[in-house]
């Protein structure tokens, strides 16, 4: 595809993803019983996007400027330990930026939702070892469909 149309393509996937965010964040906030409209959800998500945008960048510059392996995150233990399957793909998902993007998001559930830290941390904590667990399964299935 043009360079063009990647980019357009980014950022509209880029704003649909912050809406469908605080659209999600807003229904966990209405389940634990906090209080924040659509918009400081919204502004919120947008306070926190660049985490994400960062750690992307730097694995991407990591992979053009200095050829490391496309399924490798610098960022992350997949860099430090290399492990085959689906491992690896946990291993990705444990990253400095997720991990900063989960903290600022729990402190997003308590300043601006205001659910109480607790709740926050545990609502944070289990969709964190869900997201490990997804991303474990997910692979295993893709490598066995590949490889079967």
């Amino acid at each position: 595809m043009p360079v063009p149309v990647v980019y357009v393509v980014t950022l509209i996937g880029l704003v649909f993803g912050i809406v469908i965010n605080a659209a999600i964040y807003k229904f966990i906030v209405f389940l634990a019983k906090g209080d924040a409209s659509f918009r400081q959800l919204f502004s919120a998500v947008l306070f926190i996007t660049p985490v994400t945008i960062i750690g992307t960048i730097i694995s991407h510059l990591a992979v053009i400027l200095f050829h490391v392996p496309k399924d490798i995150t610098v960022t992350s233990l997949n860099a430090l330990i290399r492990i085959s399957g689906p491992w690896q793909a946990v291993l990705a998902n444990i990253d400095l930026f997720v991990i900063w993007n989960l903290v600022l998001t729990g402190f997003l559930f308590i300043r601006v939702g205001r659910i109480s830290p607790r709740i926050s941390w545990v609502i944070i904590g289990v969709f964190y070892i869900l997201s490990l667990i997804f991303q474990y399964v997910g692979t295993a299935i893709n490598i066995s469909v590949s490889w079967g």
